[in-house]
C-alpha cells in the first residue's frame, strides 16, 4: 500500500491564509484536530465462539436502491451487499486475489476456467454450482446494470465442465476480468431469486436477508446463515444496517449508542478518534473532477481542450486535502500511483497553476463561464472547487440531488461535469468506464479515435506488453482534461470500542467487512 504524502510545507501565503481560514471553519464545526491516518490492518477478532452472537448495528450514509448485485455499480454498496453474497474470487487489503466461491482459476488469451467451491448452498437451498455459476454469469453480461455488462462484453459463453469447474470463453483478452469477478460481476445469487433479487437477496452469504423486519429506507435486519460454509467468518447473529443519510446525525448515533459502526466522512474522523472510537480504513478511493460532456452538449466551452485544461491548472490540490479531507490523503494529477499496474511515469504540468489557466481561458475566447454540477454530501468538497474555480473567472453551481444518486446523476447524460469518486480497482476498468465509447460514465458517448486505438491495441496483448499502452492512456486522459484527478484518499469507517476485528478492503471505500468481526454485548 502507499501511504499518503505530507503535504507541502511549501506555500505561497496567500495559498496559506486561505487554508487557514477554512480550516477553522470547518473544525469548529466538528470539533478537534486532523488524527494520524490510522492502520490499513485490521483489528485482530477475537477466538471463535461455539456460535454467531451479539447484533451489530451498522449506520449508512446513502441509501440502497437495489439488493441485485448485477444492477448495483455503487463501491460504498458492497456494505450491505458483502453480508448476503460471495463473490467467485475475493481480495485481500492490498488488493492480491484470493479464492471466493472459487477455489482454483486457470486464465488464457481465450479462456479462464474456474474450480468452484463444493458443499455451498444459496439461502434458498438451492445448490451452489458450475450451473449456478453459469446462470449468474450470463445474467449478469445480458442483464446487468451498464458497467456490470461492460466488464463482461468478451464474454462469448460459459461451458459447464462439471459439477464444479466451467470455462469462460472469452473474444479478446479481458485484462480486469479476475478483479471485477471480486464485486458485484462476480457475486453469486440463487438462480431461483433472480427474479426478486431487486427486494430480497438471496446468496451463499454469512447472513441471509430478513424481510420480515427489514423496512425500506429505515433498517435492514440480517440473520446469520446456519449453513454457510465457513462458520470461522459468522460470528455476529444478526447485523442491522440503518441508512442514515445526514452526517450530524450519524454521528450523535454513534454517540448515543443506537449503532456500533458507521461510515463517516473524513472530517469528523479526528473528534470521534478523541472520543475513543476506533478507525478503520484502506486507501481505496480517488477523487476526480470529470468533464463529462467533453464535446460541448450543453456547454460548448468544455469541448475546447484548453478550457477543461484551464480547470485543471485552477485547482489547488494540496489545500483540497488539507481541508476537504483534514490531511489524509495525496495530492494527484494523475491516475494510480507508482508501483500500481499502468502507472504513467510520464512527465506532466498540471499543478496548481491559476495565472495559467487565466491564460488558457483567454487564449479560448472564453468569459463568463457558468455551469451547473450534482451534489449531494459532498458540500465541503464542492465549496472549495468552486471558490477555486472563481478565483479565475468560473463560476460553477452545485445543485442538490437525491441522497444515493451521485453516480447515477452522473451518467445519466444531464450534468456536463462532475465530482466524484472512483474505485475501479484495475486500470482497464478506469478507461473503459470513464473514457471509451460505450463507458458507463461517458454519458454523451464521446469517441476519441486515438484512445479508442489505443485501447484495442492494449486488449490484444499480454499484460506486461500492454501495460505501456494502459500508462499512456492514463498519462493523455488527464493531458486531454478528460479527467481531472484532485486526490487519493482514505475513506473511514469508525467502530466503537466495544466492537473486535474489522477491516476496509482495497478499493471498497467506506466498506466494513463484517466477517470474523465480534461485539460485546
Amino acid at each position: 500500500m502507499h501511504a499518503p504524502r505530507p503535504p507541502s510545507a511549501h506555500r505561497q501565503m496567500p495559498r496559506l491564509l486561505f487554508v487557514l481560514l477554512l480550516l477553522a471553519l470547518l473544525l469548529a464545526a466538528c470539533g478537534g484536530a486532523p488524527a494520524a491516518t490510522p492502520s490499513n490492518a485490521p483489528a485482530d477478532a477475537a477466538a471463535p465462539a461455539s456460535g454467531p452472537s451479539g447484533t451489530l448495528r451498522f449506520g449508512f450514509f446513502t441509501r440502497f436502491h437495489t439488493w441485485d448485485p448485477h444492477q448495483e455499480s455503487r463501491m460504498t454498496n458492497l456494505v450491505g451487499l458483502e453480508l448476503v453474497y460471495d463473490a467467485l474470487l475475493n481480495e485481500d487489503l492490498n488488493g492480491r486475489l484470493i479464492p471466493g466461491l472459487a477455489l482454483e482459476w486457470n486464465e488464457t488469451p481465450d479462456y479462464l476456467d474456474l474450480t468452484l467451491r463444493e458443499g455451498v448452498v444459496f439461502h434458498d437451498g438451492t445448490p451452489f454450482d458450475a450451473e449456478a455459476a453459469r446462470a449468474n454469469l450470463l445474467r449478469a453480461r445480458d442483464d446487468g446494470a451498464p458497467p456490470i455488462k461492460q466488464q463482461l462484453a468478451a464474454l462469448e459463453d460459459v461451458t459447464v465442465l462439471d459439477t464444479y469447474q466451467l470455462r469462460l470463453h472469452l473474444s479478446r483478452p479481458v485484462p480486469d476480468l479476475l478483479a471485477n469477478l471480486t464485486r458485484m460481476t462476480g457475486m453469486m445469487i440463487s438462480p431461483a431469486a433472480f427474479a426478486t433479487a431487486k427486494d430480497v437477496p438471496v446468496g451463499t452469504g454469512p447472513w441471509s436477508f430478513n424481510p420480515t423486519e427489514s423496512q425500506v429506507d429505515v433498517q435492514y435486519v440480517f440473520d446469520a446463515f446456519p449453513d454457510f460454509w465457513d462458520p470461522q467468518q459468522q460470528r455476529l447473529e444478526r447485523v442491522v444496517i440503518l441508512p442514515i443519510t445526514e452526517q450530524h446525525s450519524l454521528i450523535n448515533a454513534l454517540r448515543t449508542g443506537e449503532i456500533d459502526a458507521a461510515s463517516v466522512y473524513t472530517r469528523n474522523v479526528a473528534q470521534l478518534q478523541a472520543e475513543g472510537f476506533n478507525l478503520l480504513s484502506n486507501h481505496s478511493n480517488y477523487t476526480i473532477f470529470q468533464i463529462l460532456d467533453r464535446e460541448g452538449t450543453l456547454v460548448p466551452a468544455f469541448a475546447d481542450e484548453r478550457v477543461r485544461l484551464a480547470l485543471s491548472y485552477a485547482i489547488d490540490r494540496e489545500s483540497f486535502v488539507d481541508v476537504a479531507e483534514m490531511g489524509h490523503g495525496m495530492p494527484t494529477t494523475r491516475h494510480l500511483v507508482e508501483g500500481d499496474y499502468g502507472y504513467s511515469a510520464a512527465p506532466s504540468d498540471l499543478t496548481y497553476d491559476p495565472e495559467r489557466a487565466r491564460a488558457l481561458l483567454a487564449e479560448a475566447g472564453v468569459t463568463n463561464l457558468a455551469f451547473d454540477v450534482p451534489s449531494w454530501g459532498i458540500d465541503t468538497e464542492l465549496e472549495l472547487i468552486a471558490g477555486f474555480f472563481r478565483e479565475v473567472g468560473v463560476t460553477m453551481n452545485p445543485v442538490p440531488i437525491a441522497p444515493g444518486t451521485l453516480t447515477q446523476e452522473a451518467a445519466s447524460g444531464t450534468w456536463p461535469a462532475a465530482l466524484v469518486f472512483t474505485r475501479e480497482i484495475h486500470v482497464a476498468t478506469f478507461i473503459a468506464n470513464r473514457v471509451l465509447r460505450d463507458g458507463a460514465m461517458n454519458p454523451f458517448k464521446v469517441v476519441d479515435p486515438e484512445l479508442e486505438a489505443l485501447a484495442t491495441q492494449a486488449y490484444t496483448l499480454p499484460a506486461v506488453e500492454a501495460e505501456p499502452l494502459w500508462a499512456e492512456l492514463v498519462h493523455e486522459t488527464a493531458e486531454r482534461g478528460i479527467v481531472i484527478h484532485i486526490s487519493f484518499n482514505s475513506p473511514f469507517v469508525v467502530t466503537a470500542p466495544h466492537v473486535q476485528g474489522g477491516s476496509v478492503g482495497y478499493m471498497k471505500p467506506f466498506v466494513m467487512n463484517l466477517r470474523g468481526v465480534t461485539i460485546e454485548e
